[in-house]
């Protein structure tokens, strides 16, 4: 086998080089090329695949991801790992935290998330707070319980939707045969982005910290963004909510979780951690859809019923509160 020409063939093993690199002209490479096809007995080399650089939600949609959205098959993108839809399962995660550099995609990925919550069944109770102003515009009026610009804002009624939420651990009493079995309450939905711009002295998230480790039995879910995990990590409910192990989105910057560390990159590509696993995806565009716009983006955020009030009923929203 050492001698001159000698060959070894290794099965199972493919080598892709592209066209471009050999080291034959162009006219004579065709040919080459050809002879080899010819020539070569073995099986085919696996085909080349590759995530997209852009994808719209209509095209995901288009390779048959189910048609109605779901909180346990939410849709993100494309997977690297399935070569097919990735897609995240609130009942299994409870949370989400998403983490970029600014530009990489956070407030896009929850505008996804958003349009996917808003059509599934029962419809669920809204509470974002949002520095930007950007989130409610996004979402029928109707489903929001509570919009706020600052944490301030949000305090009060983050304590009453704790208090909900922990009369929901009371257990219900059993239906006889005279009685009707009751429904279950609306899921609620809590979207913060960019969590770091919030003030740190108004806590507006700490009186949840008690309800998240049991949230998917109490049917809420946080979905959290941030540019800067270190500058939260002094806050309880930050500590509390790593713990309960959220599905973690790594999009473009300087970050690491869990080993895995973030890359730069294009916006909308992240890496997704759910429990042990890691998954390179990419997560589709949803471009912001103007048909549930309620007022200037620049506005103070519309605070709306008590929690104590509006969980599990439609709510509606009162006018624009002061800054």
């Amino acid at each position: 086998m050492n001698s001159p020409g000698a060959r070894r063939d290794v099965p199972a093993l493919h080598l892709d080089v592209p066209a471009s690199h050999l080291d034959v002209s162009a006219s004579h490479r065709g040919d080459l090329l050809a002879d080899i096809r010819a020539a070569w007995a073995g099986p085919p080399a696996p085909q080349l695949w590759e995530l997209p650089a852009h994808l719209s939600y209509q095209e995901l949609l288009a390779g048959g991801v189910p048609s109605r959205p779901s909180l346990n098959a939410l849709q993100l993108g494309v997977s690297a790992r399935h070569r097919g839809p990735a897609a995240l399962d609130l009942a299994t995660t409870g949370h989400v935290l998403i983490i970029g550099e600014a530009g990489s995609g956070k407030t896009a990925t929850l505008r996804l998330l958003l349009n996917q919550v808003t059509q599934s069944a029962p419809p669920p109770r809204l509470f974002l707070i949002d520095p930007h102003g950007q989130l409610r515009t996004c979402v029928p009026p109707e489903l929001i319980a509570g919009s706020y610009r600052t944490g301030a804002q949000a305090r009060a009624d983050m304590e009453a939707l704790a208090q909900v939420l922990a009369a929901r651990r009371s257990p219900v009493p059993r239906a006889n045969n005279n009685m009707e079995v009751a429904a279950p309450p609306a899921p609620i939905i809590v979207m913060v982005d960019d969590a770091e711009l919030l003030d740190p002295q108004s806590s507006a998230l700490t009186p949840l910290g008690e309800v998240l480790v049991d949230a998917a039995e109490l049917g809420w879910h946080l979905i959290l963004t941030t540019a800067e995990p270190a500058h939260l990590s002094h806050i309880p409910l930050w500590r509390r909510l790593l713990a309960t192990s959220p599905a973690v989105l790594l999009l473009s910057g300087d970050f690491r979780y869990r080993g895995v560390n973030a890359r730069r990159d294009i916006p909308g590509r992240a890496q997704l951690i759910t429990g042990s696993l890691a998954d390179t995806v990419h997560i589709a565009w949803l471009p912001p859809d103007p048909a549930y716009l309620t007022g200037g983006t620049g506005s103070p955020g519309a605070q709306g019923k008590n929690p104590r009030s509006s969980v599990g009923s439609p709510g509606t929203r009162r006018g624009d509160a002061p800054p």
